[in-house]
């Protein structure tokens, strides 16, 4: 897990109805985003960037924002329907950039930044005329760009467009580096169903990669939810359906982001990707069940294909009745191939192929099926899959297969659903044990596929078995910070140095007689202490600190961390990200976290 980058979400309530939910980006002081906008803390007060306008205030449909993610950061564009429209880069390297495309904005001073900006200055706030930018950085200034900065402008990759309200004109255009490959993003707004935003697919382009991720966000008029949604192709990983008490059919559920994850160098080197972990309730607006999804790229430049990691887990906090809304069997899955959107329209299904291959668990070899138009097809047992996909004049080749599996309920059956009609078509590879069927509360579901994009006919005969992992799903839960949330002082040391044990590094910590042997292992952490004297080595971002014989009163500058030591007995307090440790007398007796406190891995730590 070494050397990942990560984003991470914190929403939390707050009293303004205009923002119902708060965003803050942990690795980026004094900057938040919200509902009602980007806040930046200016003279000591939260103030926005206007006029960009995030969302709205429910129940308006008709603005809403949208978010690309990267390795290091975000960017964020507002609704292409108003007089007024910019940019915003956000990177957890220390910088914030604004550029105003269209229109004014207005961008107040943001404290302990240093900043640079072509617009003009008044009253400790920007004003920006289109085509002017503000730069506020820490550390090391980064290089501009036409629209972003350097490092993400490029002739080859993501490719953003930003039409005008009348459909047609271009207000501006650029292109962001996005690993390997080029993506044109072609953007649809949507309203209605009390739901308004946008959403964006990736059309095929010649590099043979996949498409790339989105995050949509928008208001839901009905509950007022922030929803999140990540993106490629279609919807890559299906959530259950349930039958809620509402209603008299299965529905798929609104959903709310809770953290949302931007990694590189994921499980093999040149993997990068995506995580986010989200909650769905019921219109009663009880917790039905959680889902953690991530998905991971690679490209291959010694064969010229792209390798696709999407791993799932479903946590069950009540029973769900896995159906779709009308009853059939299909229900929680994740999308080996498919979306005809990015099909060429002058190519379609019905004209140019008629076969999929499958191959059969009981390694019979592959075996061709035929599409059957304007239908679903269910075939039983079958554990890969390989299809042809035609993008504008190119032959793309898609093989999939299971990768991992574990939890409660551990699928042994293979399922694959098909469907398509002229220009969509979607491939799922799912377990027949969880379709179709109802989930007990406390059942918990893991898998994952893994899916090559090549420009030749590559695939594995036989494909290989999937790792089972029985109940264990750490592999997809160590992507994920560790989020406590508790209130009950009764558990707090038998919970806390178990998660963090199992999620970080072992943690012991021990006392005997007069001494204190101690090994908080977050990063290698060594304390150790004789009966006379203490010679305190601290490893986090190498700091060392001397103990005389009588006292210790250290002030640990690593997010204010402070230690105390008298000569009879020990009270420490670590305040490294409001971790809180008690001892008294001459035992070590608990670990406690206040209420809602969020303990997150650091990068370097990953």
């Amino acid at each position: 897990m070494s050397g990942w980058t990560k984003l991470l979400f914190t929403f939390e309530k707050i009293s303004d109805a205009n923002e119902i939910f708060l965003i803050e980006f942990k690795e980026l002081p004094n900057v938040r985003l919200s509902g009602g906008g980007v806040k930046v803390l200016s003279n000591g007060t939260w103030q926005n960037i206007e006029p960009y306008n995030l969302a709205p205030d429910p129940p308006d449909n008709t603005t809403s924002y949208s978010v690309i993610p990267y390795l290091n950061g975000i960017i964020l564009f507002n609704n292409f329907d108003t007089a007024n429209l910019n940019f915003i880069q956000i990177d957890i390297r220390k910088f914030l950039l604004i550029r105003q495309v269209k229109g004014t904005g207005t961008v107040p001073l943001i404290d302990g930044y240093e900043y640079e900006t072509n617009g003009s200055i008044s009253n400790s706030k920007i004003t920006l005329s289109a085509n002017q930018y503000a730069l506020f950085w820490r550390g090391k200034k980064p290089t501009l760009g036409t629209y972003l900065t350097s490092d993400l402008e490029s002739t080859n990759g993501c490719k953003i467009e930003v039409i005008d309200s009348d459909g047609t004109t271009k207000i501006t255009e650029f292109w962001l580096q996005y690993g390997h490959g080029s993506f044109k993003l072609d953007y649809s707004r949507f309203t209605g169903g009390g739901v308004g935003g946008y959403v964006a697919t990736a059309v095929y382009s010649d590099n043979h990669c996949p498409p790339a991720i989105i995050i949509y966000l928008a208001w839901r008029e009905r509950k007022g939810y922030l929803q999140t949604w990540i993106l490629i192709q279609d919807e890559q990983i299906r959530p259950a359906y349930i039958n809620d008490p509402n209603t008299t059919t299965n529905r798929r559920l609104d959903r709310v982001c809770k953290r949302i994850i931007i990694f590189e160098n994921y499980e093999d080197a040149g993997f990068y990707g995506h995580g986010i972990e989200w909650d769905a309730h019921d219109t009663n607006r009880d917790l039905r069940f959680s889902q953690l999804d991530l998905i991971a790229y690679k490209y291959d430049e010694t064969n010229d294909r792209w390798i696709v990691r999407k791993k799932c887990k479903l946590i069950c906090h009540t029973d769900i009745h896995n159906y779709d809304e009308s009853g059939a069997t299909i229900g929680f899955g994740i999308l080996a191939s498919g979306d005809g959107r990015n099909m060429d329209e002058n190519r379609r299904i019905d004209d140019n192929y008629k076969a999929y291959k499958v191959f059969p668990s009981a390694l019979a070899g592959w075996k061709d099926y035929t599409w059957n138009k304007d239908d679903y097809t269910w075939v039983e047992d079958h554990s890969a899959v390989r299809l042809i996909m035609y993008h504008f004049g190119k032959t793309l080749y898609v093989y999939t297969h299971y990768l991992e599996k574990g939890g409660t309920l551990v699928g042994s059956t293979y399922k694959y659903g098909r469907w398509h009609d002229t220009l969509h078509y979607f491939c799922w590879l799912y377990y027949d044990d969880w379709a179709d069927k109802t989930l007990d509360a406390g059942t918990i579901i893991a898998y994952s596929l893994q899916t090559y994009y090549s420009s030749s006919d590559f695939y594995e005969d036989p494909p290989p078995t999937e790792t089972d992992y029985g109940s264990d799903t750490t592999f997809i839960d160590k992507y994920f910070p560790i989020l406590i949330e508790t209130t009950d002082t009764s558990t707090y040391s038998e919970t806390i140095t178990t998660t963090v044990e199992e999620a970080i590094t072992e943690v012991l910590v021990s006392e005997s007689g007069s001494g204190l042997d101690a090994i908080l292992s977050f990063k290698t952490l060594p304390i150790s202490e004789t009966s006379t004297s203490t010679d305190l080595i601290l490893a986090l971002k190498q700091l060392s600190i001397p103990e005389t014989a009588s006292s210790l009163e250290t002030l640990l500058m690593n997010k204010q961390l402070i230690t105390s030591d008298s000569v009879l007995g020990t009270d420490e307090i670590l305040k490294s990200l409001q971790f809180y440790v008690q001892d008294s007398s001459s035992s070590l007796e608990s670990i406690k976290l206040p209420s809602t406190t969020l303990l997150v891995l650091e990068s370097s730590v990953g």
